[in-house]
């Protein structure tokens, strides 16, 4: 299946759609198939899964102007960490979910889910290669701390 995707270059025309403007209700549903294509592809043959698609996910996860696609590219891209660990981190989506995971634009966003996934990440050796010790790790466990880095409250008068 992947084959024939690939010589019919069906995976630029995907990010080409993607890219498009937003404005009407057809390209909406145009963008929401192109998800659902990437999404079974991962499911399907994970090991193909082709660099340009990873790069478009990391794109519109970036930009914060895209609402309509971003949390679903969130999603995406926590399956593409899973599923294809090299191909994310050569484009970035580790560190991109890292840093969504204390992004405030997302006001509150799957926090717990991302928090979740990342964990499971960490604790699989064939991905935690792809982290990086002193600063990824730093970031992620920085949510269950408090930022002036003490262990109690404060007593109130």
């Amino acid at each position: 299946m992947s084959t024939m995707l690939y010589k019919l270059k069906i995976h630029v025309i995907v990010c080409f759609i993607l890219e498009r403007e937003f404005k009407s209700a057809a390209v909406a549903k145009e963008r929401l198939q192109c998800f659902k294509l990437m999404s079974a592809w991962l499911q399907v043959d994970p090991d193909s899964f082709p660099m340009l698609f990873a790069q478009a996910t990391v794109s519109l996860v970036r930009n914060e102007e895209e609402t309509q696609l971003r949390h679903q590219g969130i999603g995406l891209m926590s399956e593409m960490c899973n599923k294809n660990p090299k191909v994310a981190a050569q484009v970035g989506a580790i560190k991109r979910l890292i840093d969504c995971l204390l992004d405030l634009s997302l006001e509150g966003f799957r926090y717990e889910t991302i928090s979740q996934h990342l964990m499971l990440l960490i604790n699989n050796p064939k991905i935690r290669q792809y982290f990086r010790p002193q600063v990824d790790l730093n970031k992620i466990f920085s949510i269950f701390t408090r930022a002036d880095g003490t262990d109690t409250e404060s007593k109130k008068p």
